[in-house]
């Protein structure tokens, strides 16, 4: 057995491994739920997956390539870059419909199915441009990976991705605004926050280690000396954070990197202790 150094590196995936999943058929491998389609490999939403088509290798023409079919702008398919897509797969389904909603940056895989052998042979498209076209769809692409020939008129599936989602990251920064023994006293400045980079508030909230027996507690939040909340969180009676109370209302979202944040205290409630806000913001 070879040691891990000895070892060849791992292929990237293309997203077109097949998984295991409970259904009938045969054990050629040629059955399953593709990886792409648990969204992890890209991880957009799937429009199209695994439907039947067959490979046109007669023309290179703009044009509809007939029914169930699909053509390449070259004679060296990897180096195409439209593809023309009719409007029904070889079982007549409609495709047309999902393949309008594709987005640009999304993604075209094709595969041939006839054998688990011949699985080998697939193509991974991103998607440039999209337009439709009477009886099919023209889409700009750009060759991502692929591998094998295809040979004329052979069976292949058809699976259509929409883009990788952006994920906003939202992080925090948490200020303490008093000591955890001292009942809290009205005032301005009571902190200080230097952004360490520049981006957008989502939310403050403020929250108290010994709650008020009477009254609210209600911070203000300041960007370089003037307020950026147009309504400020506000920690009700007997309550430990402004979650159960008034939540904050955010007026000027967008903050540059060293922008100074003072806190400001407008009421301090009964016996209230160990304030601490918490600031949600989105890098920019």
């Amino acid at each position: 057995m070879p040691k891990l150094s000895e070892m060849a590196a791992p292929a990237a995936l293309s997203g077109l491994e097949l998984i295991p999943i409970l259904q009938g058929g045969g054990s050629d491998a040629n059955f399953g739920l593709p990886l792409l389609a648990t969204r992890s490999v890209p991880s957009g939403a799937v429009l199209i997956l695994r439907k039947p088509m067959t490979a046109d290798l007669s023309a290179t023409t703009d044009a509809d390539p007939g029914a169930g079919k699909v053509r390449w702008n070259n004679a060296a398919p990897a180096s195409a870059t439209v593809l023309y897509i009719d409007d029904v797969d070889t079982a007549a389904g409609d495709i047309a419909t999902p393949l309008a909603t594709v987005q640009v940056g999304g993604y075209v895989y094709l595969q041939a199915n006839s054998t688990s052998a011949r699985r080998d042979c697939w193509q991974k498209w991103q998607v440039a441009s999209i337009t439709d076209a009477t009886g099919y769809t023209k889409i700009g692409v750009t060759y991502v990976a692929g591998a094998g020939t295809w040979t004329a008129d052979e069976t292949l599936e058809l699976t259509v991705q929409q883009p990788t989602p952006a994920s906003a990251t939202v992080k925090q920064a948490q200020v303490m605004l008093s000591d955890m023994t001292t009942a809290l006293t009205t005032g301005t400045g009571k902190a200080l926050w230097i952004a360490p980079e520049a981006g957008s508030l989502t939310d403050v909230w403020i929250g108290v280690g010994t709650v008020s027996s009477s009254g609210a507690v209600t911070v203000d939040l300041n960007k370089n000396g003037t307020s950026v909340l147009t309504t400020p969180p506000s920690i009700d009676a007997s309550e430990n954070t402004s979650l159960t109370g008034t939540a904050a209302v955010i007026g000027t979202a967008t903050f540059a990197k060293g922008d100074r944040f003072t806190f400001d205290i407008d009421a301090a409630g009964t016996g209230a202790k160990a304030l601490m806000a918490t600031v949600e913001y989105e890098p920019s």
